[in-house]
């Protein structure tokens, strides 16, 4: 499992000291998602879902921010020759926890 994530603040920069972005800051935010199998049961080696994301957000202050987007997965099937296109809205609350206390 692979992914790439980028985030675009839109009404403010991001901290000189950190990678996160002020509070009180909408942003944008992409991200890739790629899922590959190994093993002797694989039959199909190459990736076998691709989740990609476009979304927008809030960061209402350093440690809680909310987002809502659009969500396209692509999941092979294990013969490798079927597939499933799947589409939605994903609505994220996140809380980052500070473990260096």
């Amino acid at each position: 499992r692979y992914r790439a994530v980028f985030i675009l603040p839109i009404t403010k920069q991001e901290s000189a000291q950190s990678f996160s972005l002020d509070a009180k800051t909408w942003f944008i935010q992409i991200y890739d998602e790629i899922f590959m199998s190994w093993g002797a049961s694989v039959t199909y080696h190459e990736p076998d879902q691709n989740r990609i994301f476009v979304g927008a957000g809030y960061q209402i202050n350093k440690d809680f921010s909310a987002l809502a987007g659009f969500n396209y997965q692509l999941l092979v099937k294990s013969n490798g020759a079927q597939q499933e296109n799947n589409m939605g809205i994903g609505i994220f609350l996140v809380y980052n926890f500070d473990l260096t206390k």
